[in-house]
């Protein structure tokens, strides 16, 4: 296993268009002996259907363990499960040094489930590693992590990695700039990371050293087509609008690289809503930098599109945003962000 301490896939996600309906309404309550019944119950019918339709082996994402082993202490679990844990139960698991694969042909740990989707493929809750069909340009839809959450996730299974376990942190010897994570929004600074990454699967596998040199070398030309794409693109901004408001603190890299103006973010403090003074600041330095901004709607935000557009629509969404709270005296509704690379500040 390669793990890369400061690389955590961008596109892993976890849809939340359910989540402003988990405060609504009244739900009935359990006792934990029914609740246990109920899941009892559920997972009994459910692998009768799976079995039913064909299904001999199901990936269960969480869910109650102990209920999962007693139903097949009761003879009524039909289908293979691999168990993704997580929560306590993948805390419990670390703590007692059980990793994936333990288990047996009927129930077996697997992978870890904290941030993945949940099958509601909609452009607005997640984000694709391919862009969706028929939309020009290319758009991949949202991807809604934090960095927090990521960091919470990946470093205790660094920490309890086992002994001897490579760990390449991406990020090292590069010039930080305040402790700030995004530095792959600099396609140079990219190319580094991709460097790193070749060395380290070099270092675990040498035969395969070609492979991964030519893989390498594929990638960095890539960054370098795209680097040069956005300074084309840059150049047509006239330098005095070259100015950026955003969410959150994620683009000094890309300012330094394409040579923007960052005025500030609606979100000062990760995960933490701004208050309606920090917006009202705000508003006065997009006022005083004369920042553009226009009435029509942007599109959602898309992880995949050209980091320049990124920024622009970023611009005119905020803007909006900042100036609207900030007449009300309200909070704005915090946006869905690009997933950051560990931080570290702490």
């Amino acid at each position: 296993m390669l793990a890369c301490s400061a690389a955590v896939n961008v596109r892993v996600v976890t849809d939340r268009a359910r989540t402003v309906f988990n405060n609504v309404g009244t739900r009935p309550a359990f006792t934990a002996d029914q609740t246990l019944q109920r899941d009892r119950d559920g997972l009994a019918h459910i692998s009768k259907q799976f079995v039913r339709y064909g299904l001999t082996s199901v990936h269960h994402e969480g869910g109650n363990l102990f209920a999962l082993q007693q139903v097949r202490e009761r003879g009524n679990l039909l289908h293979r499960v691999s168990y993704e844990a997580s929560g306590k139960v993948l805390e419990a698991m670390i703590a007692g040094g059980l990793s994936t694969s333990f288990g047996d042909e009927r129930i077996r740990l697997g992978a870890t489930s904290e941030h993945t989707v949940d099958g509601s493929f909609s452009e607005r809750t997640m984000a694709m590693s391919g862009p969706y069909a028929g939309m020009d340009p290319n758009y991949r839809g949202n991807v809604t992590e934090t960095q927090d959450d990521l960091d919470k996730w990946v470093e205790p299974l660094l920490r309890n990695a086992k002994p001897g376990t490579p760990v390449v942190t991406v990020t090292d010897g590069l010039p930080d700039m305040d402790g700030n994570p995004h530095m792959w929004f600099d396609p140079a600074l990219a190319r580094k990371y991709v460097e790193k990454i070749r060395d380290g699967l070099i270092a675990l596998d040498p035969a395969g050293r070609d492979v991964y040199a030519a893989n390498a070398k594929a990638y960095s030309d890539q960054l370098v087509s795209l680097e040069t794409e956005l300074r084309a693109k840059v150049a047509t901004i006239p330098a005095e609008r070259r100015r950026l408001v955003t969410s959150h603190d994620a683009f000094p890299y890309f300012a330094k690289a394409f040579g923007f103006e960052i005025v500030g973010f609606a979100q000062p403090e990760p995960d933490k809503m701004p208050s309606a003074g920090e917006l009202a600041d705000l508003v006065n330095k997009v006022k005083a930098a004369k920042v553009p901004a226009k009435a029509k709607a942007a599109p959602p935000v898309s992880p995949g599109a050209a980091l320049v557009r990124r920024a622009r629509k970023v611009v005119q969404q905020m803007t909006r945003a900042v100036k609207k709270a900030g007449s009300r005296g309200k909070q704005a509704p915090a946006k869905a962000s690009v997933a950051r690379r560990k931080s570290k500040r702490r």
